[in-house]
């Protein structure tokens, strides 16, 4: 008998075995891991293409010398569109599919068919198609991996995880332009794509093997009974339906009644009204309000949207010394390709330290970390005027500027996506079943990619524009401004210390309409 209730009480058969290894394969550790794997695979494929695209182009596809800087910047931003355009479409499928590890392995098979397109190309419009694949597989790997990663973790050591996954992919960004240009250098065009597909395989596996924690439950959890005999989980779990079922319902009347004011008094009297005071004496923490779109929900508040805009102004100032870094070297110094990679090591290199970064976010409060970050941004851009002529001093100076904005800057992505998690689970205390059963995690990432995509296409346009209108010097000022722009609403409405307990929603975000 006991056997039979317990059998019926869990979300899996208890005597279905538990798969091979499962302790492993669902430990923190293990999808962290298996996350981090994911950010690196990704970057390092989207790094290894840039220096030998230009190669590419000419020789493989037989593009005139004077067509491939515009080329190289189309399949760029075909690659930026893609990822904004993904993001919200995974966002969506990831809080509402039954499982994390679907739209994950998606991704990874984007990416594995966009690499053989790019590996086999035939012409241009095989490369853009490619291009595009990659930007979609980039979109599921901010919206779903950091999704799975808040399911996993706790929420005091959140901005540590993510500083681990932030520090991942720029990993990948820092290895693989080198290693890309030594292997296609000394092997040839088709040994470097048999090193991406080795390492994108391995990451096939990590992802088949892993096990999501609240799939692991049904083997590792015990079932809970009440004094009466009955499961205390499935219990809860109708409560919760009923609960959830009974708002659907007064949900739909509110939208008739609005439709239809003729039926607002027979809907008052017999259904809301009477609802609602029935609900207001038995203390219910349920509010009842009509379903929006969740995505719509969280662009209603504040604090999400400065969240939003502060990764939007992290990623658009990295963007900037993309398109306009190498030509000013070259113009000053006189450096070739190799240089003008080399240089951007000094500010990949800082941002090794995201995991730290997160630790004290984690401690302290994604506040004043990412206010600190966008004030400190502006003396080092601003200084970077001082550089004029070539000399090593010149070069040292050079190299110092873009180390301290690559220290500073990285003090402001981990606490805001951090923040983004917070906020989530804020309008969801707020408002209970607000998100409904899906929740909406994948959807706030999907925002966060979206701004780092938006950054990034902006980005080299924005400086490009200045440089060649009002010079160097100029475009180092109007970074520092931008820079400064998202410290005030970052001040402003950014949750400071750590949150002990329930997360409340902030009085301006009550009066957003939020709640």
């Amino acid at each position: 008998m006991n056997r039979v209730r317990e059998e019926t009480c869990l979300r899996a058969p208890k005597t279905k075995k538990p798969p091979w290894l499962l302790k492993y394969r669902s430990s923190k550790w293990f999808i962290l891991f298996t996350i981090c794997m994911a950010a690196f695979t990704d970057y390092f494929v989207y790094g290894v293409i840039v220096p030998i695209l230009p190669f590419t182009l000419t020789d493989r596809l037989g593009i005139p010398e004077n067509q491939v800087q515009y080329f190289a910047s189309l399949l760029f931003a075909v690659f930026g569109a893609a990822m904004l355009i993904g993001s919200p479409i995974f966002g969506w499928f990831t809080d509402h599919s039954s499982s994390r590890r679907a739209p994950f392995l998606i991704g990874l098979m984007l990416l594995a068919i966009g690499t053989i397109m790019l590996c086999v190309e035939i012409n241009i419009y095989i490369i853009v198609a490619s291009r595009i694949l990659q930007g979609l597989s980039t979109s599921v790997v901010y919206t779903t991996g950091l999704a799975l990663l808040v399911d996993t973790v706790h929420a005091e050591e959140i901005g540590f995880f993510i500083g681990c996954f932030s520090s991942s992919s720029n990993v990948g960004l820092l290895v693989s332009p080198f290693l890309g240009g030594l292997v296609y250098s000394q092997a040839g065009y088709y040994v470097l794509f048999a090193m991406l597909f080795a390492i994108i395989f391995f990451d096939i596996l990590l992802r088949l093997v892993l096990v999501e924690k609240r799939d692991a439950k049904n083997w590792t959890e015990r079932p809970k009974y009440d004094s009466y005999g009955a499961c205390i989980d499935i219990l809860e779990q109708g409560r919760k339906t009923d609960l959830q079922q009974k708002q659907l319902e007064i949900n739909n009347n509110i939208t008739e009644s609005v439709a239809n004011p003729s039926r607002e008094e027979q809907y008052s009297s017999s259904t809301g009204e009477g609802e609602r005071a029935r609900m207001a004496d038995n203390n219910s923490p349920i509010k009842f309000h009509a379903r929006t779109a969740s995505i719509i929900t969280l662009l209603k508040s504040p604090r999400l949207s400065v969240a939003i805009y502060g990764i939007f102004v992290n990623y658009a100032l990295l963007a900037t010394f993309d398109g306009a870094l190498p030509l000013f070297v070259k113009r000053t110094f006189g450096w070739g390709s190799l240089g003008a990679g080399l240089i951007f090591l000094c500010i990949a290199l800082p941002t090794l330290i995201a995991p730290l970064v997160g630790m004290l976010s984690d401690k302290y409060g994604p506040r004043w970390i990412a206010v600190c970050g966008f004030v400190l941004n502006a003396p080092s851009l601003v200084l970077l005027r001082q550089i004029t002529h070539d000399a090593t001093e010149q070069v040292v100076l050079l190299c110092v500027l873009l180390a301290l904005f690559g220290l500073t800057n990285n003090l402001v992505m981990s606490p805001l996506a951090a923040e983004l998690t917070f906020i989530v689970e804020a309008i969801e205390q707020e408002n209970p079943g607000i998100f409904g059963q899906s929740g909406a995690y994948g959807q706030a990432f999907a925002l966060l990619t979206c701004a780092m995509a938006t950054g990034t296409m902006l980005g080299p346009p924005f400086s490009g524009v200045l440089v060649a209108n009002y010079g160097w010097n100029f475009m180092t000022l109007m970074l520092a401004v931008l820079s400064t722009s998202g410290a005030i609403p970052v001040l402003i409405f950014t949750s400071g210390m750590p949150t002990k307990g329930p997360i409340q929603l902030s009085d301006t975000e009550n009066s957003a309409g939020v709640a």
